[in-house]
């Protein structure tokens, strides 16, 4: 820290005091150093980020220690408070927990579910069009023999040529042209593409 931070030293050490005299014993070396290097990076940056810096260091301390300070629950060793039970009972008893914290805090399981579920569904989405475009292969036997002769237009006679000689070329061939159709029984055309 630098000269001037004495007196910031001095604030924080007050600050320290709304954790419990336990919590301080442990953690009050390394939170008074790494307040000591984000408040020399945050007076490198100018006044606004040590404005935050302040602002963020005061609440987040105090929010913290008072918490700590009116936490009960005492710490318990995760070995100590399973001890001899099997795995079947330990899942139970995570489940009842990780249940217990979902429905204490029903906004933020709306909101994790809903992400989860528009993700999910955005992936399911887009694996299907990828699956139908890309991965999956026609549904035809030796689909990588398929070709395609020509994507110009040709006329019957042509087309009756290449019919007649089709096991010439391969297993089969066909052909489509594409046209609009007239649905409407009088009046006004209503026309609609078709193969």
């Amino acid at each position: 820290m630098t000269r001037g931070s004495s007196l910031a030293e001095r604030v924080y050490a007050l600050l320290l005091r709304s954790y419990p005299a336990r919590v301080r014993a442990r953690f009050a070396a390394g939170m008074t150093y790494a307040f000591g290097h984000e408040l020399d990076e945050a007076q490198a940056n100018g006044g606004r980020a040590l404005l935050a810096f302040w602002l963020t260091t005061i609440l987040t301390t105090v929010w913290f220690g008072f918490s700590a300070r009116f936490d009960r629950v005492p710490h318990v060793d995760p070995a100590e408070a399973y001890g001899d039970l099997g795995m079947r009972q330990r899942f139970t008893i995570d489940w009842r927990d990780a249940w217990r914290s979902l429905r204490a805090t029903p906004l933020v399981t709306a909101i994790a579910v809903l992400s989860l579920a528009l993700g999910i569904g955005a992936n399911t989405a887009l694996f299907s069009i990828l699956n139908s475009l890309i991965l999956k292969s026609l549904p035809v036997r030796d689909a990588e023999e398929l070709v395609m002769v020509g994507q110009s237009e040709w006329t019957n006679p042509i087309w009756e040529q290449i019919r007649e000689r089709e096991h010439e070329l391969g297993a089969g061939a066909f052909a489509w042209s594409s046209d609009a159709f007239d649905l409407s029984q009088g009046g006004l055309t209503d026309l609609a593409s078709g193969l």
